[in-house]
């Protein structure tokens, strides 16, 4: 399975980060390459050529710094005030994780190099700039109903691909 996730992941190369947003709390969706606009019944917002949404531990890193933790959304967005026991981390924006990937994202280009796949479902995607996203499933459990993430093209409506515990036997 690790050869066929790094096929999936390598319709990313050569594709810049274009934007990103939390989705269904803790969820993150990273469009890559070109934007455009999706309408349903919820709302509008913007996609890009190809979309990964990440339901299981992830990272940022860049010169071996820990930019951006997919945890870092239960933290409050300014890591040196007092706690605030009001602190609502699902306002958009209003927690850590929101913050620092808008600066990553406001911090240049990252254009996606190589990828690299593991035997559990976990990948790397490699940018330009020596940042690395790194995606590593944390849960054992084999059910169907756990995606732990997923990349969609948004140019076919009928293309989403979604790994769940994909394992080498």
């Amino acid at each position: 399975m690790k050869e066929e996730i790094t096929n999936i992941l390598e319709q990313l190369v050569g594709l810049e980060v274009s934007g990103t947003r939390r989705i269904d709390g803790s969820a993150e969706y990273i469009t890559f390459g070109e934007l455009g606009t999706l309408k349903d019944e919820t709302g509008e917002w913007q996609v890009g050529e190809r979309n990964i949404r990440l339901e299981c531990p992830w990272r940022i890193t860049q010169n071996n710094i820990l930019l951006i933790g997919s945890d870092d959304f239960i933290e409050q967005p300014d890591e040196n005030a007092e706690y605030n026991k009001d602190f609502d981390w699902n306002v958009t924006g209003g927690n850590l994780r929101d913050v620092k990937m808008a600066d990553f994202l406001n911090s240049g280009k990252h254009i996606v190099q190589s990828v690299k796949a593991d035997n559990f479902g976990g990948f790397e995607l490699l940018f330009n700039d020596n940042a690395k996203l790194t995606v590593f499933p944390a849960m054992s459990s084999k059910s169907e109903h756990n995606e732990l993430w997923g990349i969609s093209d948004s140019r076919d409506e009928g293309s989403f691909v979604t790994t769940n515990m994909l394992v080498d036997e």
